[in-house]
């Protein structure tokens, strides 16, 4: 799928209106990752020295409503040192005559940010009324948003119909690194599938089955193949509706490598390693055992390209984060070519400090997922030229 370039337009005493991916969590008023402010940067420094002015446009969160909580405010200060300018937030509604007004700031050369999208109930129906209001606000609309791309919402696919309409230099990339994957890739060829639930990412496995010399399974996910399979789980996170879709999985793919062990946990500070089919009726499987992560290791060492999505546990409360991180040293020390994606996997190989190791980290969870598997993001169809 080719893209429509927004360096081929003229942008020149124009407001153009960007989607961004600004879903940053903040705790105590700080932003800890600025992986996703810093990703957009380079999209808005070709625009604004192109004589464009820009209006950004990002969610926070779900909120029901407007909430405080997921406002975002808290983006002006990081994005204004990213960028080097300062940055107008419009808190008004979009659609109110009051921001329409106010936008009118946005002249060549200056940007600003929008409230949460999401505030507004017609963002994720796609509403055309918001839609409309949106495409008052600029003269040119960009999708930097790979994250979110895989979603028809009024701010990805609503507006891009309204207005000329380009990808931003940042989805380019993205589109770019993953259509490689889809390719002829130099081999071994490893994929490597963590997090909550198979369901959301049973089709990328099957199809990563059929491209990749191995899929390595861990997470949570992987408790539902191993029950599956008629092994003890214990108290551990499963999907029960997916057992059935998920029979036979490991039997049927060799390529499809699970857990051999794993370490559970009956209660705070109670945690042993075993084989997977001897966890306990009270215990919960939180993270692979060493045994896997030596059998990922061996497998990753040797690999030439490796793509991975999803952490191998619960990364986030330690100790049970050794599995997660153990796998992104193991593809930090390979010279192959290395592509993660989601914010959990992204966050833990920033953790592990393997970050500069890796060849790209892309912005996507479940848009990197739905690419993976063949769909047609509503994203990039409304960009793709025709």
């Amino acid at each position: 799928m080719r893209l429509r370039d927004i360096r081929d337009t003229s942008v020149r005493g124009k407001r153009v209106l960007v989607r961004v991916d600004y879903n940053i969590n903040v705790a105590g008023g700080r932003i800890r990752d600025l992986a996703r402010i810093q990703s957009t940067v380079p999209t808005l420094r070709w625009l604004l020295a192109h004589g464009a002015g820009i209006v950004l446009v990002s969610h926070r969160g779900r909120p029901k409503g407007r909430d405080v909580r997921m406002t975002m405010r808290p983006m002006i200060r990081p994005l204004a040192r990213a960028i080097g300018k300062k940055v107008t937030f419009f808190s008004q509604p979009i659609r109110s005559a009051a921001l329409r007004q106010a936008i009118e700031q946005v002249r060549p050369g200056t940007l600003g940010l929008l409230e949460n999208i999401r505030f507004d109930s017609g963002e994720e129906r796609n509403s055309l009324v918001l839609a409309r209001h949106l495409a008052t606000l600029g003269d040119i609309f960009v999708n930097d948003a790979f994250a979110d791309s895989h979603r028809g919402h009024a701010s990805i696919v609503g507006v891009a119909r309204l207005l000329p309409s380009f990808a931003g230099l940042l989805l380019q990339t993205e589109v770019k690194e993953l259509t490689h994957l889809c390719g002829r890739v130099r081999r071994p060829y490893v994929a490597i599938i963590g997090g909550a639930k198979i369901s959301t990412k049973l089709g990328v496995v099957k199809q990563l089955l059929r491209r990749t010399d191995y899929v390595l399974l861990g997470g949570a996910l992987a408790n539902t193949v191993l029950q599956a399979e008629g092994l003890a789980v214990g108290r551990s996170l499963t999907e029960p509706a997916m057992v059935k879709a998920s029979a036979g999985l490991s039997v049927a793919q060799p390529r499809l490598k699970i857990p051999v062990d794993v370490i559970v946990s009956s209660g705070p500070g109670t945690i042993r390693a075993c084989s997977v089919g001897q966890v306990g009726a009270k215990e919960t499987i939180v993270d692979i055992g060493p045994d896997t992560v030596e059998l990922f290791r061996r497998i990753i060492v040797k690999a030439k390209t490796i793509v991975w999505n999803g952490p191998m546990g619960r990364y986030e409360q330690p100790p049970y984060d050794r599995g997660t991180l153990a796998v992104a040293r193991a593809i930090g020390r390979t010279p192959g070519r290395s592509i993660a994606g989601g914010g959990e996997t992204l966050d833990a190989i920033h953790r592990s400090g393997q970050a500069p190791r890796f060849t790209f980290l892309s912005t996507g969870g479940g848009a990197m997922l739905e690419f993976l598997e063949g769909k047609i993001l509503p994203g990039l169809r409304a960009v793709a030229q025709t």
